[in-house]
């Protein structure tokens, strides 16, 4: 006997808005419920972040249809938050962020190219 794969469709949205409409009308909030959900829509790629670069792609917030946080705009003031909260670890900072509403989800990747060194040197340890 032989299985079958049943494949996607191949055929996405091809403009930003129709795809950034489907998502609203499936009402998906964040990137996390975006991977559990899109199948539902056929026409919905699995990385809209990359099919829609350079035709209207901004951010995952915008895709949402969310305001963008006010994130600190700097490395030593996210580190120095973290510090005030007494966050000790990566797993720790899962827990407490959302706390200050200025510290991203992931500051690893916010803060990539404005300092960012490791997890041991944003909380301090050695």
């Amino acid at each position: 006997m032989v299985k079958l794969k049943i494949l996607r469709s191949s055929v996405i949205y091809s403009k930003y808005q129709q795809a950034k409409l489907a998502v609203a009308k499936l009402k998906i909030l964040s990137q996390v419920q975006y991977k559990a959900q899109y199948k539902k829509d056929k026409k919905l790629p699995a990385n809209p972040h990359r099919v829609y670069e350079g035709k209207g792609w901004t951010s995952w917030y915008n895709f949402f249809g969310k305001k963008k946080p006010d994130f600190y705009s700097s490395y030593a003031k996210a580190k120095d938050a973290a510090k005030r909260l007494s966050i000790s670890s990566a797993g720790d900072y899962k827990k407490k962020y959302s706390k200050d509403k200025s510290l991203p989800s992931h500051p690893d990747d916010f803060y990539s190219k404005k300092g960012w060194t490791s997890w041991y040197h944003f909380l301090g340890k050695k």
